[in-house]
């Protein structure tokens, strides 16, 4: 059965992770395993849980693959997404997709073979990165004008069926990549652009995460 295109997907190591696109995750001692095909094919941003690598597609959506042998990583489990699914992040039983125009997917994964979609949207900008800390995803969005500025969002996914925008900060450019360490939220921009303070989101962040 076709799952959908993902790029070339290697496996170096215990848990060394690469794609086309951008290496996540990593072992101490990489070594060049097996391929999870489609070589070629443009694949987007990956998070790894367990035994399962779990891939934003583009536009074939979320792909979940076995990687307990790494000789043999092949797919397991697919749901396509309403939008581009690029960054993911997975948490317990969920992953969080940026899933471009069509905003925030949250995705059941309770069931690898079959994750379900169980919220959508949530933003009114293209999402464009997540990152995750405690019960608050952090979304990075931009529009397509590179003068355009960016928004980081702050959102409440205690219940991740019903997430919940907190806050929302406007950045100075596109954003691309969104970190959390301590109170602030770090935005990448392409190209060097100007960067401002990172926004604080001590408020934001239960417990003093």
């Amino acid at each position: 059965m076709e799952r959908g295109r993902f790029g070339n997907v290697r496996l170096c190591g215990e848990r060394h992770i690469r794609t086309s696109g951008r290496r996540r995750h990593r072992s101490a001692k990489p070594r060049d395993c097996g391929d999870s095909g489609n070589a070629g094919a443009q694949s987007h941003w990956l998070s790894v849980q367990g035994s399962y690598a779990y891939v934003g597609d583009g536009l074939s959506g979320l792909q979940v693959i076995d990687i307990a042998d790494p000789l043999n990583p092949h797919i397991v489990g697919a749901v396509d997404t309403p939008g581009a699914a690029g960054d993911v992040v997975v948490s317990a039983n969920h992953a969080y997709v940026a899933d471009g125009w069509s905003g925030l997917a949250v995705v059941d994964v309770t069931d690898p073979h079959s994750p379900r979609i169980i919220a959508q949207g949530v933003i009114d900008r293209r999402a464009a990165c997540v990152a995750l800390a405690a019960d608050r995803v952090y979304v990075g969005s931009h529009t397509d004008d590179p003068n355009g500025s960016g928004k980081l969002f702050v959102i409440d996914v205690a219940n991740p069926a019903s997430p919940q925008v907190l806050a929302e900060a406007v950045t100075p450019g596109m954003t691309t990549e969104v970190a959390v360490s301590g109170n602030e939220a770090d935005s990448n921009l392409p190209g060097g652009g100007p960067r401002g303070a990172p926004p604080d989101v001590s408020e934001t962040l239960p417990g003093g995460v």
